[in-house]
Formats: C-alpha cells, sequence, structure tokens
C-alpha cells in the first residue's frame, strides 16, 4: 500500500492525515511523514534535528527520504 499526504502524489489519499494513521519505518514509527509506500520500502518525511525541532531550507521543512520495512497501519474499517 501506498498513502500520501501530497496531493500531486499517485497514493494521494485524503485520510493519510487523519488521527489514527501511523507509518512505521524498520518497526520504528516515522514523525512527519509525507507519503510512505509498503512495496517500495520507502517513506519521505520532514527532516527534524537532535533536539527533535524541524530543519529549515529556506523557508520550507527540510525532507529526506528513508528506505527500509515499511508498515502502514490503518484504523480498523478503513479501506487500505
Amino acid at each position: 500500500m501506498r498513502i500520501s499526504v501530497d496531493k500531486n502524489d499517485p497514493g494521494y489519499r485524503s485520510y493519510a492525515s487523519a488521527p489514527g494513521v501511523t507509518v512505521f519505518l524498520d518497526g520504528a514509527e516515522v514523525r512527519g511523514c509525507i507519503t510512505a509506500d509498503e512495496e517500495v520500502g520507502e517513506v519521505v518525511c520532514f527532516r527534524f534535528d537532535s533536539a527533535g525541532r524541524p530543519v529549515l531550507r529556506g523557508e520550507e521543512i527540510a525532507t529526506e527520504v528513508r528506505r527500509g520495512s515499511v508498515r502502514i497501519d490503518l484504523p480498523a474499517g478503513w479501506p487500505g
């Protein structure tokens, strides 16, 4: 499954940022996830510094692509 909060992404789902949607990479929850793809094993997420603050690139929050074992948990009964 692929989900994304980016309206330009083919995995866009209006519910992707809803409470209860959780993304894990190699067993650890991913904060600030923009796109997650279980088949490809990839997440696109905001970058945070060691203190947990967003890293800025100009006026925008920097993003990063991370790869590994991806799991997307949706609340029971939600489309997947």
